[in-house]
This record gives structure tokens, sequence and C-alpha cells, in this order.
């Protein structure tokens, strides 16, 4: 079952659960009954915790309006490079 949105011009967006793919273009609104057109919106996708996903997101949103400050690179951009597995991958330009 899939959550999809709808949006009633009165009474603003509602969600309903149907089969995938067998979700109607418009449904009645809930409060008052008129059609409502079926919005497309990003699908929810989740992998892994749902705690590591939150703070991901909050990290985002904090950097979005206070960018951190960086004095020095990361300790892995200073580390020696391992050479490749694929030996037709030295042939490569190096940045």
């Amino acid at each position: 079952m899939v959550l999809y949105e709808y949006l009633c011009d009165t009474h603003g967006p509602f969600e309903l659960m149907c089969r995938l793919g067998q979700a109607p273009g418009a449904t009645p609104c809930r409060h008052c009954g008129t059609p409502s057109r079926r919005l497309f919106s990003a699908p929810q996708l989740r992998v892994g915790q749902r705690v590591a996903w939150t703070e991901a997101q909050d990290h985002a949103q904090k950097s979005r309006h206070e960018p951190e400050l960086v004095s020095a690179p990361p300790a892995s951009a200073t580390a020696r490079r391992q050479a490749p597995l694929n030996p037709l991958l030295h042939t490569l330009p190096r940045p």
C-alpha cells in the first residue's frame, strides 16, 4: 500500500492509501466531497536507520544558513593515495 497525496481547493492537501499504481486521478475530499486532483511528489525512500536520516536532514538544514568553517583539509585528503586495483586505471590522468 502506498500513500498518495490529493489537493482539495477548499481544505488543502490530504493523503489516501491505495495499492501501488491503482490510485485514481481524482477522489472526493474527506471534508466537503468535492473532486480533488492527485499531486505528484517525490517518493519517501528510506535506507538505513531513521536516526541517521533525520541527523543528515538536520545537518543539511543547519548548513544551509550557517555553513561550517574549515581550517584544514580533512584527514583523508592528506593521506597517501592507494594504487587502483585495476592496472589500466594507472593510465588515467590524475587531478
